[in-house]
Parts: structure tokens; C-alpha cells; sequence
């Protein structure tokens, strides 16, 4: 019988009980090691035939990067529709917006990059979103913003074009990002709309630490309103010097990220803030999901934990074909 069949606390129960199984296959730090000290390739592919992604140890390497990707994302998608498929349909169409709103937002960040550095090697992955590997590889051949954006489907077209005025690529992303999250606040409910916000706290959070590197002294037009952890308290800490907006998040998930990424005092640090709130965010998701099991944010932290685990897979994969050291690997690995 389908969920959507069930009161929503008795689906929950079962879907809590089907991911559990689920967890149970994940990769864990010892395949992790076998695969990282695998020789070659061919050894890493033979190792994942005896997992969840045989599929993508039977991809033929002659396929290339491409082959391997889409091998990828049938794995991660299989997964994801093993933990969603008995869930009511109002929380399917929820997490289905988020997760793949999520990539879409990330390969459109990607395009935008390579526009504005005028490389057109920036890497986009049709791993999941709605997106495809075609519209993605057509869309790196516009000439600007403006042109990309034209090709777009509507609501990902209405983002780009209101924000390709942008003057600088920070610009860009801030004016893109809080377009994306306004939608998906408008799309969600409860839980996953719970996990938005954290995610406007990491935009906010994000946006502070770039203004104060760079001397801007007024940063309120910058933020978004709402959140979740610095809902309430993120105007008196946007006022504040970098150490006393760190001591102002004690209480929160995202303290030592912030820390983390402030100790070069310029720019070089900022790519550990964005993988320590990215951590931060998921591990939060993971509390609550142990606070509350019956409650959709165990499916959350199920399915971010198998697109880290998918992105691992493909870090090894790459890493091996391009024949990186066993210590550049165990470096990309999340």
C-alpha cells in the first residue's frame, strides 16, 4: 500500500524503517580506504561491482567523463527514488523541487563562472537536475549572461536575465542565489522548508564574510531576510567586527566554518567556508533527523549523505583515470 494510502505518522514510520535499511549500504570509511589505495581504474571499477554501483563499475572508461556521470546519476537516482517512493506526494514534489533545484543552481553558478573568467573548461555535471548534459553544453557556448540565460527553461531564465546586470560574478550569484531561495521557500513546507532556510543562514552568512574581506561597509542590502539559525539575530551580528560575529555564533552549526575561512584574513580561505557550511548544514540536518526520526529530515540526510557518497565515487573515479596521488584523492574526498 502506498503512503500516500497511510496517515502521514504511519508512512513516516515505514519510511524511516526502509532508510535505515538504505543507510546500511552506504560506503564506508574502509571501502573508502580500498578504493583510494586501488593501483588504477580498473581496480576501482572492480571493487564497485560488489556495491550499490555495479552499474557504474560495468561503464565501459572508452565513454569518458560523460559515461561515467551518467552512470553516476542513475545510482544516485535509484537511491532517491528508493527513500522518496513511499512518501506522500505533496513530500515527493517537495523534495524532488529541492534536490534538483539544488544542481540546477550549481551547474547555472558553474556556466556563470566560465562566462564572466572567459573559460569555457568551467565543469557542469547533468548528474541529477532538470537540466540536461544538452542544454548544459549548449548553454557554455553563450556569448554572455543575457544569452545564456534566454535558453534557459522559464524560472531558471527569469533568474539569470534579472540578475545578468551584475557587475561582478559576486554580484551574480548573490542576486541569483536569493532568487533561488525565495522560490524554494515558496514551494516547501515544515521540514524541508527548515532546511532552506539553514540554507539562507549559509548565503547570509557567506555574503557577510565577503563584504567585510573586501571593505564593504553596508551590508544589510546584501542579506535575505528569514533563516534559520540567525533568524532574530543576524542584524545586530552583520554590525559587528569578524571575531565578535564569530563569538555571535556559538550557538549555532556554523561557528567553526566561519572561523575556519576568517584566518587568512583576504579571500584565499573562502573555499573552506563554503565546504565547512555545506558540512555544517548537513550535520545539523543529521541532529534533527535524531531528534525527530519520524520527520521528513531523515530522508534529508539520507539523501545528501548518498549525493556526497556519489560525488566521492566520481572524485575516485577521476582521480584514478587522471592518475592523481592517493593524497590529491583522499583531498577531494568529502
Amino acid at each position: 500500500m502506498k503512503a500516500d494510502l497511510m496517515g502521514s505518522e504511519l508512512a513516516n514510520a515505514y519510511v524511516l524503517g526502509l532508510v535505515s535499511g538504505l543507510q546500511s549500504k552506504n560506503l564506508t570509511k574502509k571501502d573508502y580506504a580500498q578504493l583510494i589505495e586501488s593501483k588504477d581504474l580498473r581496480e576501482v571499477l572492480s571493487y564497485l561491482d560488489s556495491t550499490q554501483y555495479r552499474q557504474v563499475a560495468r561503464t565501459n572508461p572508452a565513454g569518458g567523463v560523460k559515461a561515467f556521470d551518467e552512470a553516476i546519476s542513475a545510482a544516485f537516482q535509484k537511491a532517491y527514488g528508493e527513500a522518496t517512493s513511499y512518501l506522500p506526494e505533496a513530500d515527493q514534489q517537495m523534495l524532488q523541487t529541492l534536490f534538483k533545484g539544488m544542481w540546477d543552481l550549481q551547474n547555472i553558478k558553474a556556466i556563470a563562472r566560465s562566462i564572466y573568467l572567459k573559460n569555457q573548461g568551467m565543469p557542469t555535471m547533468a548528474f541529477f537536475g532538470a537540466l540536461s548534459h544538452k542544454t548544459l553544453d549548449e548553454a557554455l557556448k553563450a556569448q554572455d549572461l543575457r544569452d545564456f540565460g534566454k535558453n534557459l527553461p522559464e524560472d531558471y531564465s527569469t533568474m539569470v536575465l534579472k540578475a545578468s546586470d551584475s557587475k561582478t560574478l559576486f554580484e551574480f550569484e548573490e542576486k541569483l542565489e536569493k532568487q533561488f531561495l525565495n522560490m524554494m521557500l515558496s514551494k516547501t513546507k515544515s521540514d524541508v522548508k527548515d532546511y532552506v532556510n539553514t540554507l539562507v543562514d549559509s548565503l547570509n552568512i557567506r555574503v557577510y564574510l565577503i563584504c567585510k574581506l573586501n571593505e564593504v561597509d553596508d551590508i544589510a542590502p546584501h542579506t535575505m531576510a528569514g533563516g534559520y539559525h540567525l533568524s532574530g539575530i543576524l542584524d545586530k551580528l552583520i554590525r559587528e567586527d569578524i571575531q565578535s560575529f564569530i563569538k555571535g555564533l556559538a550557538n549555532t552549526p556554523y561557528q567553526k566554518a566561519v572561523s575556519q575561512a576568517a584566518e587568512g584574513g583576504d579571500m584565499s580561505h573562502i573555499h573552506l567556508l563554503d565546504a565547512g557550511l555545506a558540512k555544517a548544514i548537513v550535520d545539523d540536518v543529521k541532529y534533527r533527523s535524531m531528534l525527530h526520526p519520524l520527520s521528513l529530515n531523515t530522508v534529508i540526510y539520507y539523501l545528501k549523505t548518498k549525493e556526497i557518497e556519489a560525488l566521492n565515487v566520481r572524485s575516485i573515479i577521476f582521480g584514478k583515470a587522471y592518475q592523481l596521488s592517493n593524497e590529491d584523492i583522499s583531498g577531494l574526498i568529502s
